[in-house]
């Protein structure tokens, strides 16, 4: 599928569509542990993250929510993720969890419980989530 392959302009037309990039999008940075969400090229609210601890790393690259679980189970570690939001149809996503200030996932972005509600209400699945 175009998620699963880094075309994120198709899978948003295979999802029936997503806000440009340029209106809506996440970002990631792995060396700041920091989400940001940024709006109009605006960022609107930003918080931190746990990623990929060493032996785990976080995918990089450009990614879109492909799908959102309110109440999600790891089918691989068998831990609860609240507030899933899977990226690019890939094994991983962001999610309410808890958040050291430093790397310390299986690979997930870790989100405070604040801030997955909000992206959870507030970002379409089709948004574009870019990990850098």
């Amino acid at each position: 599928m175009a998620a699963e392959t880094g075309h994120w302009r198709a899978a948003q037309i295979l999802l029936g569509g997503g806000p440009s990039p340029d209106r809506l999008r996440l970002e990631i940075s792995l060396a700041l542990q920091r989400i940001a969400l940024v709006k109009d090229g605006v960022q609107v609210y930003h918080a931190q993250c746990s990623t990929g601890r060493p032996g785990y790393s976080t995918k990089t690259g450009e990614f879109v929510i492909t799908n959102k679980e309110r109440y999600h189970r790891s089918t691989i570690y068998h831990v609860d993720m609240p507030y899933f939001m899977r990226l690019s149809c890939l094994d991983f996503g962001m999610h309410a969890g808890y958040v050291p200030n430093h790397p310390a996932s299986h690979g997930c972005i870790r989100l405070p419980e604040e801030a997955a509600r909000k992206f959870f209400s507030e970002i379409p699945v089709g948004t574009l989530v870019t990990v850098q």
